[in-house]
């Protein structure tokens, strides 16, 4: 960072949470805010990979149904196992009707979506791994009634994140986060235009399950802060938040007297 110039200039890394990473963090962070080169005492310095922690709930979601994939994993391998076993699935696969251009696939186990793909196109050749379990002996990995069902009320779940509509809940996994990363999620929040402060309170004030009245207490003391420390850096003297906050309602209040008619010109 020193051979680069760029001491002065960090306000966030984003990692992912490996715990060489936690320690290479509070290592700069010690560094930095010993030099006074951190504003907000380096609370926002390190920002989690959100792909990362998404991956990682996944992965943890997916470990409710470990048999149920692992069955269907096996089942995949067994029919490309041979040529032969391609051959008599393809067969039962035009007996039992069904149309569809993509063949079963395998899943990369490290991989949640690839895992997710894997069971929502296995999915669709049911009727023929039931008819296969009939006529092959030597299938032995059959997923049950129960397994199948599983897999599929998976899919609906796993199909969320794999279009990009994450949904967060409160889990374990995503509370560990959030706990980590609240300032990082919420202060953006403030700064957008399109929600700012009104709209993280509206959200979280009336949560329970993330004690969120607590962390906005926590969000606004931060945000203070960084004002207070930005403020600072300027030449001449800082500005009061307290002050900012008042002049910011007096004009708010100003501007919401005015009535606008259907042309735009004030009534």
């Amino acid at each position: 960072m020193t051979e680069w110039s760029v001491e002065d200039k960090v306000f966030g890394i984003t990692l992912d949470n490996a715990s060489v990473n936690d320690s290479m963090v509070n290592f700069v962070k010690s560094n930095l805010l010993g030099w006074e080169l951190l504003v907000g005492k380096g609370e926002m310095l390190h920002h989690r990979c959100a792909a990362h922690v998404l991956n990682l709930m996944v992965q943890d979601g997916l470990k409710v149904g470990s048999a149920a994939i692992n069955n269907i994993r096996e089942s995949v391998l067994f029919v490309r196992s041979s040529e032969a076993r391609r051959q008599k699935f393809k067969d039962i696969v035009a007996q039992e009707g069904i149309e569809y251009e993509k063949s079963v696939c395998l899943d990369v186990t490290t991989r949640w979506n690839s895992t997710y793909l894997m069971m929502k196109t296995i999915l669709v050749f049911k009727r023929a791994f039931d008819a296969l379990d009939i006529q092959d002996p030597a299938y032995l990995c059959a997923p049950s009634a129960e397994q199948w069902n599983l897999a599929r009320e998976m899919v609906t779940l796993l199909e969320v994140f794999y279009n990009d509509t994450v949904v967060f809940s409160g889990s374990l996994k995503f509370m560990k986060y959030w706990k980590l990363m609240y300032l990082t999620i919420c202060v953006p929040v403030i700064l957008d235009l399109r929600f700012k402060y009104e709209y993280l309170e509206y959200q979280l004030k009336d949560d329970a399950e993330i004690e969120g009245q607590t962390y906005m207490i926590a969000v606004k003391r931060a945000f203070k802060e960084l004002f207070n420390a930005y403020s600072s850096c300027d030449d001449g003297p800082s500005v009061d938040v307290e002050v900012m906050e008042t002049s910011v309602a007096v004009v708010k209040t100003i501007t919401e007297d005015f009535v606008y008619d259907t042309d735009g010109n004030s009534a």
